[in-house]
């Protein structure tokens, strides 16, 4: 194939369905060291092929690359990141959501929508502990005397039903100090 201005190298990637096939990413590749211009052509199957070849894949995108992460063009010194590495401006605007998210998190816990997950858990652990205790332990030696003199099936229910609800109610009545205690 013939060398190619910018122009035609773009339409020739287009053609090709490959990545930058716009004016504008031909001079970035150009600029960052993908592709090369002879007296200001490009040839197309090198420059494919180098493109390629200097362009990191997304799944490298983690691990710094062996060589110099960035290219300076011939232009004034202008310095060009290559893909996939992290600029001063990236790290501002990270750093600028993490505080927004922080203050935003903050807030809710000030406004009361959030909780302390670890004091919750703890909390429903203790709570169900105590359940239990009361449920299993203490309930049916409490009531089991009185239950030996019923021979009516719906006294038996209804006596068995009052005091369930009587533990229940006990139990949500506890203060903090109480269940921490239990």
């Amino acid at each position: 194939m013939e060398p190619m201005n910018i122009s035609e190298y773009a339409r020739h990637r287009a053609s090709k369905g490959l990545p930058g096939a716009t004016k504008a990413g031909v001079i970035k590749a150009i600029n960052t060291g993908r592709v090369t211009l002879v007296d200001g052509k490009i040839n197309p199957e090198e420059a494919d092929r180098t493109w390629e070849e200097r362009t990191r894949k997304k799944s490298d995108l983690h691990m710094p690359p062996a060589e110099d992460q960035s290219a300076v063009s011939g232009d004034a010194g202008i310095h060009h990141p290559l893909p996939g590495t992290v600029t001063y401006a990236d790290v501002k605007i990270r750093e600028s959501k993490a505080k927004a998210e922080k203050l935003e998190m903050e807030n809710a816990v000030r406004r009361g929508e959030l909780i302390d997950r670890a004091g919750a858990e703890r909390a429903a652990f203790q709570y169900g502990r105590i359940l239990q205790k009361s449920l299993v332990d203490v309930l049916p030696s409490k009531m089991s005397m009185e239950l030996a003199a019923m021979t009516d099936p719906w006294t038996i229910e209804c006596f068995i039903r009052d005091q369930i609800r009587q533990e229940l109610n006990s139990i949500s009545d506890m203060q903090e100090e109480d269940v921490e205690r239990a």
